[in-house]
């Protein structure tokens, strides 16, 4: 009788369905895009003379997250002089055009720079300082320019 007043209640857990973007078993979010570099660490006992008396039975993997630093690069187009014996004149091969005239920035910087400001809302101050960071040293009104003579 008593048991008759009494509700059951009984539910069954749903499982989320996986989308891939979980946190994983290294405890980081990333996807199969993000390179990855194994750095193997010798253990001390596999060196000496008593080596043979260990083996390597298995591995432990700690992920970390770590960051480049961004990196630029001086191109150096070297073409060469070439001299015409028979009319003793000169000539050289031009430089690759560049995507501004007398402007000694890559295209990829320039692209670089306005993709930081525009889409990332990286401002340029900071972005110059990135550059000091790196070696390189520009003005900021030379930014503001390669960005204007970009546009």
């Amino acid at each position: 009788p008593e048991s008759q007043g009494k509700q059951l209640i009984s539910y069954t857990r749903s499982t989320k369905k996986r989308t891939g973007n979980e946190v994983n078993d290294t405890g980081l979010r990333f996807d199969d895009t993000v390179p990855t570099k194994v750095i193997e660490i010798r253990a001390p006992e596999l060196e000496g003379d008593d080596a043979d008396k260990y083996e390597v039975i298995g591995y432990k993997e700690t992920h970390r997250l770590a960051q480049q630093p961004g990196s630029y690069t001086i191109l150096i187009y070297k073409r060469p002089v070439v001299r015409n014996k028979e009319a003793c004149s000169l000539s050289v091969s031009p430089a690759p055009d560049n995507v501004l005239d007398g402007c000694y920035a890559d295209v990829s910087v320039i692209a670089g720079i306005m993709v930081d400001k525009a889409v990332y809302h990286l401002p340029l101050y900071r972005q110059h300082q990135r550059m000091l960071d790196s070696g390189v040293q520009v003005s900021r009104a030379t930014l503001i320019n390669w960005v204007k003579r970009g546009i």
